[in-house]
């Protein structure tokens, strides 16, 4: 039996979210041109924004001042599947050894935006709580990344990506991933191992970013560091918990004090799981015009119908400074770590629904589509969230609740 925390998974980031947002700082949800857009300002300035695309990834984050400046690497080819903020799963051990494909490729890929061919994965509903700062979206990720892959391998991943909008600008995103059955030329096969990486591609340019940081001093000065095209490392495998700082910064080394810089938080909890190999780890790469920051899950024998909870937070700044370190390693701490639970757990309160949810979209079939706003539905907060919201909060964050 696998283990997770099922209320602090649910519950976690309810401080941050429930209390009342600085006066400084405010969001805005929008639908415009048929995108949905999450943008955030700070002393009434509009300072960075999002729009919400496939399968409920993040396909456009920009830094509003500097003329709507694109922070995400420019795509390979002109696909809205790729080099945008999403999920990814991959698996050594379920491959299709005949394809011509190098041999990295043969293996199973599913990715949450869609295929490298450009097919979109459908999404399922897009619901936004005002009351509560925080847009859903439920998908099935179904089609093999390499196409040459895709009548050998089949699987269907439900997921629900959550965006709660927070305080100080920051963006929580939560993924939770029902796993779905696996079946290699025809016949039922196994996740022996399965990797689910949290894909975060910042654009490298002159006038972004060149540069990542696993550590800022408390001035904000980089104390550990990389440079683009130079060294940064190529999935080096650093633990969460014993190897890093709990977040990484992509920035402009030139002139890091006075330009912009974009952290991700992914905290120093691992994850929560029986598996004894099983770990969360930070890898990083980058290439012609692009930065990867890379949380990954890498587990072991997980069956279908098991669920993965992972939250990170983007934290984006006009300036790496002392207060942006100093928030950066405040939430450190607030990040719950991922949990990895079993097929038949019994889930409580509002993570019981939304894995029922998952369990009831895997054969449904969605709209394939990055333009989200058509399915835009506003929806009001649920009775029994509220009720948590007022509750002993300190209580359930320091609890921790075993998946039975």
């Amino acid at each position: 039996m696998r283990y997770c925390p099922a209320l602090l998974a649910a519950c976690i980031l309810i401080p941050l979210s429930a209390s009342a947002r600085g006066q400084d700082w405010a969001w805005n949800v929008a639908v415009s041109g048929g995108d949905i857009w999450l943008a955030s300002s700070g002393g009434g300035v509009p300072t960075f924004d999002y729009r919400i695309g496939a399968s409920g990834a993040i396909s456009e984050m920009r830094d509003v001042p500097d003329a709507y400046q694109r922070l995400l690497s420019p795509s390979y080819a002109g696909e809205a599947t790729d080099r945008i903020v999403q999920w990814t799963a991959w698996s050594n051990t379920v491959r299709y050894e005949a394809t011509s494909l190098p041999d990295f490729e043969k293996r199973f890929n599913l990715t949450q935006g869609g295929n490298f061919a450009g097919t979109i994965s459908p999404t399922m509903a897009v619901e936004y709580n005002p009351a509560a700062g925080r847009l859903d979206v439920y998908s099935v990720p179904q089609d093999q990344w390499k196409t040459e892959n895709a009548a050998a391998m089949q699987s269907k991943f439900s997921a629900l990506t959550r965006y709660e909008m927070l305080d100080q600008g920051v963006l929580a995103v939560r993924r939770v991933i029902r796993v779905g059955a696996v079946t290699l030329q025809g016949a039922p096969a196994t996740f022996d191992h399965l990797y689910i990486e949290g894909w975060s591609p910042f654009d490298r340019s002159s006038t972004t970013f060149n540069a990542l940081a696993l550590g800022l001093d408390a001035a904000g000065n980089p104390n550990w560091w990389y440079r683009a095209g130079y060294n940064i490392p190529m999935y080096p495998g650093f633990d969460v918990d014993t190897q890093t700082n709990g977040y990484a910064v992509v920035y402009d080394e030139d002139a890091y004090a006075s330009s912009t810089a974009v952290g991700l938080v992914f905290g120093k909890r691992q994850i929560v799981s029986d598996g004894s190999a099983d770990k969360y780890e930070v890898n990083s790469m980058d290439w012609n015009n692009g930065i990867g920051i890379l949380p990954g899950l890498t587990m072991y024998d997980v069956a279908e119908g098991s669920i993965i909870d992972q939250t990170i937070l983007l934290v984006p700044r006009r300036q790496l400074d002392a207060g942006m370190r100093d928030l950066l390693v405040s939430l450190v701490g607030q990040v719950p770590a991922p949990v990895l639970c079993a097929p038949g757990t019994t889930f409580t309160g509002e993570l019981a629904m939304i894995v029922s949810r998952l369990s009831g979209y895997v054969d449904a079939s969605g709209q394939r589509t990055d333009h989200l706003g058509g399915m835009f539905t506003p929806v009001p907060e649920p009775a029994s969230a509220s009720l948590l919201v007022i509750g002993a909060v300190g209580m359930i964050l320091r609890r921790r609740k075993r998946c039975r």
